[in-house]
């Protein structure tokens, strides 16, 4: 009776009427992707049915070209087998004093970048750049000066950047102007008093006075600085002149 059609009848040498079980599977389809597989069921088939496979392209989509696949291995690309071009250049290791790398294309596994040294230059070729040098120790007049007004001039002998430094400080009771003037090639600067009182001290019992001036300029070679201390009473005069870098 299996081999007969499901509801189908017949008869054979011994039986008459029989009925038959075999399945009547009709068309079956069936589509399958590379290294699937298919069980047919067992039954009658009307021959319509086709199993069907993806293609590989449809499998294998992707946007990798040769260039992004290491070089030696291979990789299927919208059906395509892509064999890598990628230069292998294994560790990348690199330390430069004030200097570039440019590094070549390709795959690294790993490696150190060491910007110390680039850095350790630039800071202290930084740092030596903006250090100032005292040339010039214009004047250290400690001690009482009576009223007199004091000028100190320098003259650059090489071309750069300098700072002037004036300062006069002193005590005394009287209301005695106190100004310091700095002054080169068409630059001049002036500073007044500044009046400190002592802690725990009345206005009765006198002012510390302090005038302190300062300037900035470039100098060519044989311009001068001139400092001016006016009407410097019981003071302490320091006038400086730096060089900077």
């Amino acid at each position: 009776m299996g081999d007969v059609l499901n509801g189908k009848t017949f008869s054979n040498g011994t039986q008459v009427g029989l009925t038959g079980t075999m399945p009547n599977r009709g068309a079956i389809n069936q589509t399958l992707n590379a290294g699937g597989s298919y069980t047919i069921p067992a039954g009658y088939h009307n021959g319509s049915g086709k199993i069907t496979v993806n293609s590989l392209a449809s499998q294998t989509a992707a946007n990798a070209g040769a260039g992004q696949i290491l070089s030696g291995y291979t990789a299927w690309v919208n059906g395509n087998k892509i064999t890598g071009s990628m230069a292998n250049k294994g560790n990348l290791n690199w330390s430069g004093s004030n200097t570039t790398y440019n590094v070549p294309a390709g795959y690294y596994s790993g490696g150190t970048l060491d910007s110390r040294p680039s850095y350790n230059n630039g800071y202290n070729a930084g740092v030596s750049a903006g250090q100032l040098s005292l040339v010039k120790t214009l004047t250290l007049q400690l001690g009482y000066a009576q009223e007199q007004d004091k000028t100190y001039t320098f003259t650059a002998s090489s071309s750069g950047n300098y700072l002037a430094i004036a300062v006069a400080t002193g005590y005394n009771n009287t209301a005695t102007s106190r100004t310091v003037t700095i002054s080169t090639t068409g630059t001049s600067r002036s500073y007044t008093r500044h009046w400190l009182l002592p802690t725990g001290a009345s206005t009765s019992q006198g002012k510390a006075r302090a005038c302190v001036g300062v300037m900035n300029a470039y100098l060519n070679s044989g311009n001068v600085i001139t400092l001016n201390c006016n009407s410097v009473s019981s003071a302490t005069v320091i006038a400086l002149v730096y060089k900077l870098g």
